[in-house]
């Protein structure tokens, strides 16, 4: 395969590949050239995931058999991490407990850590602080210091308008009075600024997308990075916990087109053979689209009939577009 940045048509080296099958994994790093082999011994549906710091990501679904050769992929340059890869962040921490770490969510039963990553974006993986398998809340939540979330470094000099954009998750409850908190700083390499902050007692936690203009807290700069730190210092210890995902740069503003609210609820999600819609007041249309964007499957949903049988789907991730509202559900 090949992977190269849009526009120029260069090759990427060192570019990180994931495909993704039910039953095994092929990882591997593009050369020199943009290009990787990999040996895939079963024909199937695979998750692709292309992914370097200094260009978005791309996400797709493809089916690989024998008759299938050459595969290209073309990257944008530009800022995206959906944390689907490992794209160079780094942690710093004091806390005894609940650093931040990259994988699937494990949620607790208090609801305090989230069940599943951020909407919108790839693979189900994301930040987490003490992302333990326990589901007791007072296991593995940050206490005793801080844990730092550090970005690679970012030119953002080729933009006339820059904001950089994330979605996060915070928790603060139990204990002492809540006094914990969870801060996004910026800094240009000179200066470094706080540009979006939470605390105190925050107890029905939820994914909150945040887009921050740069210009408005710093000068923008070729050496700017996010900083994430959140903090539970003795003795007034809480069960704190946070979250990180969907991070990247825009030009201009976007934010209100990323979040949509409704009246409904999607569940199971993930899901196995069935999706169902609960709380709809009128007749919607529905589309469900693959990763690639390749519609799939479309129909009318009712308050009568308001599920969606999908047991002829692979697994993977797919968009549930409903009266042109699309949310991300992934098939188990």
């Amino acid at each position: 395969m090949t992977v190269l940045e849009e526009g120029t048509l260069q090759p990427i080296p060192d570019a990180q590949i994931l495909f993704s099958a039910p039953l095994i994994d092929h990882t591997g790093i593009t050369n020199g050239l943009g290009q990787e082999n990999l040996v895939l011994y079963y024909q199937d549906y695979y998750e692709v995931y292309i992914g370097i710091w200094g260009h978005v990501s791309a996400c797709s679904t493809l089916f690989i058999d024998e008759n299938t050769g050459s595969v290209q992929f073309v990257l944008p340059v530009g800022y995206f991490d959906d944390f689907k890869l490992d794209l160079g962040w780094i942690v710093n921490s004091s806390a005894i407990s609940g650093r931040w770490e990259l994988g699937k969510p494990n949620a607790t039963n208090s609801g305090s850590a989230p069940a599943m990553d951020a909407e919108y974006d790839c693979g189900i993986s994301a930040y987490i602080t003490g992302n333990d398998v326990s589901q007791d809340p007072d296991y593995d939540d940050v206490d005793g210091g801080f844990t730092i979330l550090v970005s690679p470094s970012m030119d953002l000099t080729g933009y006339t308008d820059p904001y950089v954009n994330f979605n996060r998750w915070f928790y603060c409850f139990y204990g002492a009075p809540p006094n914990d908190t969870m801060k996004i700083l910026l800094s240009n390499g000179l200066n470094i600024a706080v540009v979006d902050m939470i605390g105190g007692e925050v107890n029905q936690p939820s994914w909150q997308f945040k887009g921050i203009r740069v210009s408005d807290y710093l000068a923008v700069s070729n050496s700017m990075q996010i900083r994430v730190r959140v903090s539970d210092y003795d003795p007034d210890v809480n069960i704190t916990e946070a979250g990180f995902d969907r991070f990247f740069v825009s030009e201009g503003d976007v934010t209100g087109i990323a979040d949509t609210e409704h009246d409904f609820a999607i569940y199971p999600n993930p899901f196995q053979e069935v999706i169902y819609i609960e709380g709809l007041m009128n007749e919607v249309d529905y589309v469900l689209y693959n990763a690639l964007g390749s519609e799939i499957q479309r129909g009318i949903l009712t308050q009568t009939e308001s599920k969606i049988l999908t047991n002829c789907l692979q697994t993977g991730v797919y968009m549930l577009q409903l009266n042109g509202e699309v949310h991300r559900v992934i098939k188990e």
